[in-house]
């Protein structure tokens, strides 16, 4: 059929295509599995190299990218794990829980606005979300403490008062 299409070399060419393509991502699929098995062995490093193999030999591996993230989430490397997350989130910008992930990031790493602002785009996406919900509660809860203690730091003066340690003794 394809031949009759195509023609032979175009019909070879587009098989060759198909097949390759097969190959392709169940080798990424074989990948993440064995990062898996060397994540769940505690060969973090190992499985890191897997996962990101099957993110070069597929880029658009969403699952790749996701389980990069969290293994670098397990591992307090926050920086990393936003990068993964970001990738992760450019191939499925509508997945909520996605947001989540990058949320717990941001707020492991102490930026509390990246984190709220994470919490809140997988609550737009996923109003029912429970755990999104929760982590928003405890994210405003953090940002209130941190107000809290930045305006505790800083004593109110009078307007035409200079604070004491500003004064020079003369």
């Amino acid at each position: 059929v394809i031949v009759a299409r195509y023609g032979f070399a175009k019909g070879l060419v587009l098989v060759c295509c198909l097949f390759a393509g097969v190959v392709f991502a169940e080798s990424a699929d074989q990948m993440i599995e064995q990062g898996n098995a060397y994540w769940a062995e505690n060969k973090p490093d190992l499985a890191e190299q897997q996962f990101k193999q099957a993110i070069d030999a597929d880029p658009g591996s969403l699952a790749a990218h996701k389980q990069l993230a969290a293994l670098y989430m397990s591992q307090n490397k926050n920086q990393q794990a936003i990068e993964a997350y970001q990738a992760a989130i450019t191939l499925q910008p509508d997945n909520a829980s996605l947001f989540v992930g990058i949320c717990l990031a941001y707020l492991h790493e102490g930026s509390f606005s990246a984190s709220h602002a994470m919490c809140s785009q997988a609550l737009k996406l996923d109003p029912e979300m429970e755990n999104a919900r929760k982590l928003q509660s405890y994210i405003d809860g953090k940002m209130a403490a941190q107000r809290e203690n930045q305006s505790a730091a800083q004593p109110a003066t009078d307007a035409g008062q200079m604070p004491e340690t500003v004064k020079h003794k003369q």
